[in-house]
């Protein structure tokens, strides 16, 4: 299968792997840089909508602050709105389980585990060996970072980043747009 990657910078690289490591093909990507990774043709942002319509397409971009992650999902608004065909990307070396719901443009990376009655909404990214619990919730645009787990019945705002290997406790709630930390970070 031929996929449409929407930007090719370090997170698209990981993400496009995730697509290649399930067997598909990277035929073309949007993105203002030339790919150094990456042998596919090269789209504006105009093309990139035009051929979307009907097409596999997987979201490339990442983002650490709100306002990316924010940006990040109006861009998946704007592929839903064109008809893109944007089943999430799950890494084959995922698990996933199989009554967990995921949105349109989310992304579930290598090591990432997705339990039991988990809710994910669109444009989410669940990081390399992030872990999503039981009955949690995370709401549209999300960022789980590698090595992050939500707890049972936690639920994550649109938007909100949680750091490297943080923790959100049973049942907390994050607001939308906030940050939890990274468990450490160097240097501070």
């Amino acid at each position: 299968m031929d996929v449409l990657l929407i930007g090719a910078g370090g997170h698209g690289r990981v993400v496009g792997g995730a697509r290649r490591a399930a067997g598909h093909r990277i035929s073309a990507y949007a993105d203002p840089r030339p790919s150094a990774w990456l042998d596919a043709v090269q789209l504006d942002d105009d093309q990139a909508l035009a051929t979307a319509a009907g097409h596999p397409v997987a979201v490339g971009l990442g983002g650490v602050r709100p306002e990316d992650l924010e940006s990040r999902l109006a861009i998946v608004h704007r592929l839903v709105a064109a008809r893109a065909g944007l089943a999430p990307v799950i890494h084959p070396a995922a698990t996933v389980s199989a009554d967990a719901v995921l949105g349109a443009g989310t992304v579930v990376m290598a090591g990432a585990v997705i339990q039991s009655g988990a809710r994910l909404g669109m444009a989410v990214i669940v990081n390399t060996g992030a872990v999503v619990e039981h009955d949690a919730e995370i709401a549209d645009g999300a960022h789980v970072a590698p090595r992050a787990t939500v707890l049972g019945g936690a639920q994550v705002g649109a938007c909100a980043m949680i750091g490297a290997g943080a923790v959100v406790l049973p049942g907390a709630r994050v607001p939308a747009a906030s940050l939890v930390p990274a468990l450490t970070r160097y240097p501070t």
